[in-house]
């Protein structure tokens, strides 16, 4: 997982030295990024959030307006469908607040596990350990389908309902 991250930090760098900072749209981006390693690392493959927009039946023009008009929108109700389910383990605002450091949820570059383990005073190790307990809960099918109904949901609101697959029939 810390090649995902540390990546993060390698563009952020990257992009602040060749004077395309823009604090904004940066931060947008280290959102979307880390959304998209977060995704990757509970689906267990390659995903990125329009891949699962696309999953929840949303069609080719209301991803377009989500990227165009609604992706601050979307980025906050993915985040807040993971906060939701992740606060509601016993340690959960401590694993939720790791998460969002280690993958950039809030739009700052994420930080590394040594930063993390010195803020709240315990090894690097232990935080690898409860960012791997967060990562194996939200990979559990019934916490990923409950994020994935709260984002259907709230994307629903800013852009239609998804639209549903249509069945083939037989002649």
């Amino acid at each position: 997982m810390s090649c995902g991250n540390t990546k993060i930090v390698e563009w952020y760098n990257l992009l602040k030295k060749v004077n395309l900072f823009d604090g904004g749209m940066m931060s947008q981006r280290i959102q979307i990024v880390g959304i998209n390693a977060f995704l990757t690392a509970t689906y267990g493959h390659d995903t990125r959030l329009i891949d699962l927009l696309a999953h929840l039946h949303f069609d080719h023009q209301q991803l377009d307006s989500i990227r165009t008009e609604y992706l601050q929108d979307v980025i906050n109700a993915y985040t807040g469908a993971v906060q939701e389910q992740v606060v509601a383990d016993r340690d959960g605002a401590r694993l939720y607040q790791i998460l969002v450091r280690r993958f950039g949820f809030d739009g700052n570059p994420a930080d590394t596990l040594r930063d993390i383990a010195k803020n709240y005073g315990v090894s690097r190790e232990r935080i690898r350990q409860l960012e791997q307990k967060a990562l194996k809960m939200c990979a559990s099918k019934a916490i990923r389908g409950a994020i994935e109904t709260l984002l259907r949901d709230a994307v629903a609101k800013l852009v239609g309902g998804p639209q549903e697959p249509v069945e083939a029939t037989t002649a």
